[in-house]
Parts: structure tokens; C-alpha cells; sequence
């Protein structure tokens, strides 16, 4: 018997492939599953749209400032010693 060739829908490179885990409250499950079916989406597909659409408003807060970019490095903090 030979198995079946799964057909995906969506190219590699736009498919989703990381986790986030988020402990809730019951109340606070609760109440973004009704936000997501009031869209009719999927809870997950309400979270990453809330969740990119908070970040991407901070990014761009943070570029009007001026501030490093997210993800940058901070700035290295060294101490010179002193010798006696």
C-alpha cells in the first residue's frame, strides 16, 4: 500500500513553525477566544495579529524616539581597573 503524498498549501517560507506558550487565567482565555470567534478567526490567528500589531507599533515608537532597534545589542559597559 503505497501512503499519499501530503499536499501543503502554503509555500515553505510562509509557513509557521514556532511556539509561543502563554499561561492564562480561565477568565483571560476566556475572554480572547470570544475576541477571536467575534472575528471569526482561530484563538491562535487573534493572538499573532494582536501580538504583531503591539509590536510593530512599539518598533515604530522606538524608531521616532531614535532608540537602537529592536533586537540590537546594548552598548557594552567595560570598567577599567585600577592598579596600585
Amino acid at each position: 500500500m503505497a501512503t499519499a503524498k501530503v499536499v501543503r498549501r502554503k509555500p515553505e517560507e510562509e509557513r509557521k513553525t514556532q511556539y509561543l506558550r502563554v499561561r492564562l487565567t480561565a477568565e483571560h482565555y476566556a475572554m480572547l477566544s470570544e475576541l477571536a470567534r467575534h472575528r471569526g478567526i482561530a484563538l491562535s490567528a487573534w493572538v499573532t495579529q494582536a501580538l504583531l500589531d503591539v509590536a510593530r507599533e512599539e518598533i515604530r515608537q522606538r524608531e521616532a524616539k531614535g532608540e537602537a532597534p529592536v533586537g540590537a545589542s546594548p552598548p557594552r559597559v567595560t570598567r577599567s581597573r585600577s592598579r596600585p
